[in-house]
């Protein structure tokens, strides 16, 4: 391996430790649940932002950091550190910090929504790839807690209006 390659994947490292000292202490917020999005119509919800909770951070890597991260903590055999692209949530729910890995159509959807896309112009965005799977992404944010709770309104007017819950 070279120095460089060992350089990349330490700081990666580091990050993801930086990540998971700094979220065990982050404010708290409150999670979205289905009775948040209860009534909404399909088009409201396109039009919509969805945000993070504040204790996240999104990460995209350049090595398996989190499959090496694990190994480490579970004793078990470390991987060879070998470039391949990873992608990460790290949060903290219920007064725990996780970690879960996604998968990169995932990552890019969360990132658009985080970004401040709506609902609508960040599916849009996809690879028709990750259309199947759009359903099963929103169930893992919604059981594992990613997502701030808002009440979602619709206006007479057609505008959406957010009110922290």
């Amino acid at each position: 391996q070279t120095h460089a390659t060992h350089d990349v994947f330490s700081g990666e490292l580091c990050l993801l430790e930086t990540a998971i000292t700094q979220l065990a202490d982050a404010a708290e917020t409150a999670t979205l649940t289905p009775e948040h999005l209860a009534g909404m119509t399909p088009e409201t919800l396109m039009e919509s932002n969805l945000t993070p909770r504040k204790a996240l951070q999104l990460f995209a890597f350049e090595y398996p950091v989190n499959a090496y991260y694990k190994a480490v903590k579970e004793e078990t055999q470390l991987p060879a550190i070998t470039q391949q692209r990873s992608f990460l949530a790290v949060f903290r729910h219920e007064d725990v910090v996780w970690r879960m890995d996604l998968e990169e159509q995932e990552y890019q959807l969360l990132f658009a929504l985080f970004a401040g896309e709506t609902v609508g112009v960040a599916l849009g965005a996809l690879d028709e790839s990750a259309s199947a799977n759009i359903s099963e992404y929103f169930s893992r944010w919604m059981r594992n807690g990613l997502l701030a709770a808002h009440e979602y309104k619709g206006e007479p007017n057609g505008r959406i209006t957010h009110e922290a819950a």
